[in-house]
C-alpha cells in the first residue's frame, strides 16, 4: 500500500496538468489544479512521514516535489507550445530528482 501512495502523489500531478491543458472549459481547471495539489501533498507528506528527522536531506525531494509540481501547473494553463513543452519536461525531471532522492537519502 505505501508504494502505491509513493506513486499517486506524482501520478495525479500528471493528471491534474493534463486535465487543465486539455480542458475546453475553464471551470475544469480548477478541478485540475485541485488533483495536482493533492498529488504535490501527497508527495511531500510521504516524504516527510519516511524522515526521522528533518534536515537537507528531507529538505531536497521536497523542494524537487514543489519546483515539480509548479512546473506542470504551469505547464497546463499555457498557451504555447514550447511552453508547454519546456514546463512539462522541467517538471518530470523535478518529479524525478525528487523520487530518486527521497529513496537515496531517507531510507539509508
Amino acid at each position: 500500500m505505501n508504494k502505491i501512495v509513493k506513486f499517486l502523489g506524482p501520478v495525479l500531478i500528471l493528471i491534474g496538468s493534463i486535465v487543465a491543458y486539455f480542458s475546453p472549459v475553464a471551470i475544469v481547471d480548477y478541478i485540475g489544479i485541485g488533483v495536482a495539489a493533492l498529488g504535490l501533498g501527497l508527495s511531500i507528506v510521504n516524504t516527510l512521514k519516511k524522515a526521522e528527522k528533518i534536515d537537507w536531506k528531507v529538505i531536497v525531494p521536497v523542494v524537487c516535489f514543489a519546483i515539480g509540481g509548479l512546473c506542470f501547473g504551469v505547464a497546463g494553463f499555457s498557451e504555447d507550445k514550447m511552453t508547454t513543452l519546456a514546463m512539462a519536461a522541467f517538471g518530470l525531471v523535478g518529479i524525478i530528482i525528487g523520487l530518486i532522492t527521497a529513496k537515496n537519502k531517507i531510507e539509508k
